[in-house]
């Protein structure tokens, strides 16, 4: 809802930027972590030294801040972190013959 909300907002002509996100940060570990817990499955996560984020990256933290979404559009998320993965493993697993089940395995 937050698209079709930030679409029909009556701004004019002005550029906005509405970051939909639930303003809840997570590590990629701990989210990993989160995804393998949810899924009952006991999987390792495999750490890429390649993949780590540099010691002082250009941007310290990757955190939503939806306030403007919130002010200007009235939006608010409907759907938590924990639920929204509960729902994309349940649906994957619904529909696991778009995927190949060897490499996306629930």
């Amino acid at each position: 809802m937050g698209f079709k909300k930030a679409i029909q907002a009556d701004q004019g002509c002005e550029v906005q930027v509405f970051n939909l996100g639930t303003g809840q940060e997570i590590s990629t570990r701990s989210l990993a972590q989160m995804i393998i817990n949810l899924s009952g499955k006991n999987v390792p996560v495999k750490l890429d030294e390649k993949c780590l984020r540099p010691a002082k990256p250009e941007v310290p933290r990757l955190l939503s801040n939806n306030t403007n979404a919130r002010e200007q559009l009235g939006w608010r998320p409907e759907v938590f972190l924990e639920n929204g993965i509960q729902q994309t493993i349940r649906w994957v697993c619904e529909h696991l013959k778009n995927y190949s089940p060897d490499v996306y395995a629930f």
